[in-house]
């Protein structure tokens, strides 16, 4: 709390921003059928929501693990955002090759700001679910 010279008291929450700089990341589609022999996208965006960096993303999760014949494809890992471009993007490309194991993963995709500052280290996730018939 902060007590003002005219005897005011008002509360942290009063005199602090509304928030803080952030970022949402969002995996799209939700949810995808991959046929042996075939692949699929997904798109992964990071959008600001008044921060200014890079975000770096990547999978940190699979469940259960990938089986052989399962690749995926990730041409871009570190997403700059900021003000004036507040939407990034990058793929994630999964291909499945004959012997692959026909089951549904759940696949957590983790984006973490990089650039230092106020919200180094803020992370956020996404969770996609892919699966192979």
């Amino acid at each position: 709390m902060f007590i003002l010279t005219t005897g005011l008291v008002v509360s942290a929450a009063e005199v602090l921003p509304a928030y803080a700089a952030d970022f949402t990341l969002a995996a799209s589609p939700a949810s995808a059928t991959l046929q042996i022999g075939s692949s699929v996208r997904f798109t992964i965006t990071v959008t600001s929501k008044g921060l200014q960096g890079t975000i770096n993303v990547g999978i940190t999760n699979v469940s259960p693990p990938f089986s052989s014949g399962l690749m995926f494809t990730q041409p871009r890992y570190d997403i700059w955002i900021s003000k004036t471009s507040p939407i990034g993007t990058t793929s994630l490309t999964f291909s499945a090759a004959k012997g692959a194991a026909a089951t549904t993963y759940t696949i957590t995709i983790t984006g973490k700001d990089i650039t230092g500052g106020c919200c180094y280290g803020l992370t956020h996730t996404a969770t996609l679910t892919l699966t192979v018939a």
